[in-house]
């Protein structure tokens, strides 16, 4: 008998390669298959003609400028989100890890990170995390530390985490300094707020 029998979810097509090939005998993730909306998009952009136009960006050239290792901003760019994408679906199907992401918030491979907002003043750029639509941004400043939630004014916030741009009618943010302490329940609470909230604004 088989001591690890395969495991099928209800959205799982039979013979998914794929699935198997991630996830070996496990079930594949529900974020990994076809029907969810963020693949969807995703296969849009690869698919694009204005992401293929990065093919023409050098991004990444080997020290002797020739050789197999040279990276353009589009290789650059599916291989860096496809490493990360891995590790998280990894992570999310097995369940000897279940445990330390529940601990940790929660690992939801549709969520991104990208860096937004370059300019000669802040070459590096603003970290900007989406899933369906902006989460936040995060800042940095000699005094604090900013995380700025892009619709923020139409989030609960009964832990009163918000502490910064509390006139707006859109953003707020949480300013934390050297030797704050942050309700981590609460951040990941308002973080999935946050989701819904992006995910309900694109149904509707």
């Amino acid at each position: 008998m088989d001591p690890a029998p395969a495991v099928r979810s209800a959205t799982e097509p039979a013979g998914d390669l794929r699935a198997r090939r991630l996830f070996g005998r496990r079930a594949a993730a529900a974020s990994d298959l076809a029907a969810s909306p963020f693949r969807a998009d995703r296969d849009r952009i690869v698919s694009s003609p204005f992401f293929a136009r990065l093919g023409g960006v050098t991004q990444v050239i080997s020290p002797g400028g020739s050789g197999l290792l040279v990276h353009n901003r589009l290789t650059h760019s599916l291989k860096v989100a496809q490493v990360g994408r891995a590790v998280a679906e990894r992570l999310a199907a097995d369940e000897r890890y279940r445990t330390l992401l529940d601990e940790l918030g929660g690992c939801d491979p549709d969520v991104v990170e990208a860096v937004k907002w370059r300019k000669p003043s802040n070459p590096s750029g603003v970290p900007v995390w989406e899933h369906g639509g902006m989460i936040c941004t995060g800042e940095t400043y000699k005094d604090k530390v900013k995380l700025t939630f892009a619709r923020g004014a139409s989030l609960q916030d009964p832990s009163g985490l918000f502490n910064s741009s509390l006139d707006g009618n859109v953003r707020r943010a949480i300013d934390i300094r050297e030797g704050d302490r942050v309700d981590e329940e609460a951040f990941v609470a308002l973080v999935g707020a946050a989701v819904r909230l992006n995910a309900s604004r694109a149904r509707g």
